[in-house]
């Protein structure tokens, strides 16, 4: 049976669906980006406070247990329970 959608319309739908394609392929590389400097400003900072003499700031000692927590929560986006539960919601959406 032939396709009945006119060849421009077509033409449209491809055109919108590689666009959302390379927008979701730019928003993955963000965050690929982001995490990677999230993490490595971490042990950057780590490694400033092991070679540094030691300081006693409360607000410097915060800021190091602020950065933790947010590692963390990146190692448990890209490793955890919310990449499955992103992947699978991304195979809802493509009816797989």
């Amino acid at each position: 049976m032939p396709n009945l959608i006119p060849l421009s319309k077509r033409l449209k739908q491809k055109k919108t669906q590689l666009k959302l394609n390379n927008m979701k392929t730019w928003k993955e590389i963000y965050q690929y980006i982001l995490g990677a400097l999230i993490v490595l400003s971490f042990f950057a900072v780590l490694a400033l406070l092991i070679y540094q003499q030691p300081v006693d700031n409360p607000v410097l000692n915060a800021m190091v247990g602020v950065l933790g927590t947010v590692t963390v929560g990146v190692a448990n986006y890209f490793f955890g329970s919310s990449k499955g539960s992103a992947d699978k919601s991304e195979m809802i959406k493509n009816g797989r």
